[in-house]
């Protein structure tokens, strides 16, 4: 079973997401915001990882299988659109 701080950084981003949008009516606005908030939230679990690693096997693959990739997927999709955007 995965801990519930990754599990809260999921909603968290998905949260965040759905805010952003209601209140920005930019692309340009609303990527880079996301862009700065998925930054923060990975920087906010590679320092729990650090300072408490994993309670067990199972939880570090779920965290490496499944969770972090689909934070970056989301980074890395919030990159590209604002790249596409402004050029």
């Amino acid at each position: 079973m995965v801990h519930q701080i990754y599990r809260d950084a999921l909603t968290g981003i998905q949260e965040h997401e759905r805010k952003v949008c209601q209140e920005s009516r930019q692309i340009i606005e609303e990527s880079y915001r996301m862009i700065i908030f998925i930054r923060e939230v990975l920087i906010q679990l590679k320092g729990h990882v650090l300072k408490n690693g994993f309670s067990n096997k199972s939880e570090e693959i779920e965290f490496f299988r499944r969770i972090k990739p689909e934070i970056l997927g989301k980074l890395i999709y919030y990159n590209k659109l604002y790249r596409i955007e402004t050029a």
